[in-house]
């Protein structure tokens, strides 16, 4: 990891950027504190996940060129895989393993980032392999895709499982998982896409209601799991906690989608505005 070099306390970069996520119900009405993500002198940039430290990865676009990025301590580093000509980071743990993704040779591969080195992990015979979140003992969910088909993926100790929910047309990804090996993700059914809970080897479908689309993208160990949704063409998050739905829209955006969320309730994702993507970190406001 190289660190940019325009580095600045978090403070810093958003002094001007703080203001209130308003979240809409279903049943209920709450507040955030929305803190926006820009890597300096990106022209764009979106945030993937956060860990329980605090610490955030993702990635940004700058000179044309796409990498990843570590935010810990209100210092940004840059990852980028060696040869490679993009990078994304997916996924944090609390032992700050990264995963993520890299193009090389117009190949898209995974790779696990830790004790200062990267290593590939691909799933055997794809085509692309996408993972996108790491727990705390390590596990890690993604997508794979084979024969032109998406699958999700779980890999543990070195072997892979595929992820497939039950009479979909075919899975698109699992995108969370938390240390009780509870995962979520998305599958695809002609016409449209739901969310999904995989817990105990159970299935449970996750959608928001009047929703054309739905995808669950994070979930963190209380059970609470975030998402996104679609409604008249425009892209909502959203978190599902006791059962219920709640929306999250940041203020004045074209779309948001929240990707994951941690243990301390603080969530993590990107939004559109101004043609370009910014990310963020949403924590609940006092009373809110």
């Amino acid at each position: 990891m190289n660190a940019l070099r325009s580095t600045m306390s978090l403070a810093q970069v958003i002094a001007t950027a703080l203001c209130l996520m308003h979240v809409s119900p279903p049943s209920a009405s709450a507040q955030y504190i929305i803190t926006t993500i820009d890597v300096p002198s990106a022209t764009a940039t979106d945030a993937w996940a956060m860990n329980n430290s605090g610490q955030v990865v993702g990635s940004f676009v700058a000179g044309g060129v796409t990498r990843g990025f570590v935010l810990s301590g209100g210092e940004y580093t840059a990852l980028s895989v060696p040869d490679s000509t993009s990078t994304v980071a997916t996924g944090i743990n609390d032992a700050k393993k990264i995963v993520g993704t890299y193009v090389a040779g117009g190949v898209t591969h995974a790779f696990l980032w830790g004790d200062g080195a990267y290593a590939t992990i691909d799933f055997p015979g794809a085509t692309l392999t996408m993972p996108r979140g790491i727990s705390n003992t390590g596990a890690i969910v993604g997508e794979y895709r084979a024969n032109g088909v998406s699958h999700g993926f779980l890999l543990v100790e070195g072997e892979f499982t595929t992820i497939d929910y039950p009479g979909a047309s075919f899975t698109s990804y699992a995108s969370g998982i938390d240390a009780h090996d509870r995962i979520v993700g998305r599958y695809d059914v002609p016409g449209s896409n739901y969310g999904f809970l995989l817990s105990d080897g159970e299935y449970t479908s996750l959608h928001v209601p009047g929703a054309v689309s739905s995808a669950a993208l994070g979930i963190n160990n209380r059970g609470q799991i975030i998402g996104g949704y679609t409604i008249a063409g425009v892209r909502h998050g959203y978190l599902y906690d006791d059962g219920g739905y709640t929306t999250i829209d940041a203020p004045s955006a074209t779309f948001t989608t929240p990707r994951k969320i941690n243990d301390r309730g603080q969530v993590v994702g990107v939004y559109g505005v101004g043609g370009t993507t910014r990310g963020f970190v949403a924590t609940l406001a006092p009373n809110g």
